[in-house]
């Protein structure tokens, strides 16, 4: 689960029948898996978190809607030996224990762009990632929304976004460990 104000948590579900194991209303039933912000500070700036292992690489990979949903909004991803995290971005950086505001949760998957005349594109995220065994190719699906002002209704108009992902791998030895 992932909430714009209080972080992204991980409750276990039964898997036949898709609801929580424990009580959903109590708090103690979630793991905490990533934080942005110190205390209780109720700005988050990231939600709808989605986890897919990659058998591959042997880790799980969490994405993250991130920043304010009008201009910025964007994904970014991190990865962990457990759903349950310690979730690292490719810094290095332990986006499950860190507590600034400026949590920085590497790398920017996607981000606002604009190509020749196009009004442009803004707020790709809030994703959904998939294998398609039959092509052999994994997919990344968002909303995106045209460019505005925020004093048209273009932005708020969200547009299914699907391309083509690529996982890219490192040497062992460099600085991002395999990524």
């Amino acid at each position: 689960y992932g909430s714009w104000h209080n972080g992204i948590a991980a409750i276990e579900c039964d898997p036949v029948t898709g609801k929580t194991l424990d009580d959903p209303w109590d708090v103690n039933s979630y793991t905490k898996i990533a934080r942005r912000g110190i205390g209780q500070n109720r700005w988050q700036g990231q939600e709808a978190p989605e986890i897919l292992y990659n058998d591959k690489t042997g880790k799980f990979y969490l994405f993250l809607a991130y920043d304010e949903l009008m201009f910025r909004y964007n994904t970014r991803v991190c990865r962990g030996d457990s759903p349950n995290g310690n979730f690292f971005g490719i810094d290095g950086t332990n986006i499950s224990t860190k507590t600034s505001r400026d949590l920085a949760c590497y790398p920017i998957l996607t981000h606002p762009y604009k190509f020749n005349n196009h009004v442009g594109w803004q707020g790709i995220s809030h994703n959904a990632v998939y294998y398609d065994k039959d092509l052999d190719k994994w997919f990344y699906s968002s909303q995106g929304r045209l460019y505005g002002t925020g004093d048209d209704n273009i932005v708020y108009c969200m547009v299914m976004h699907i391309h083509e992902m690529v996982w890219t791998h490192g040497e062992s030895d460099d600085k991002y460990n395999g990524w």
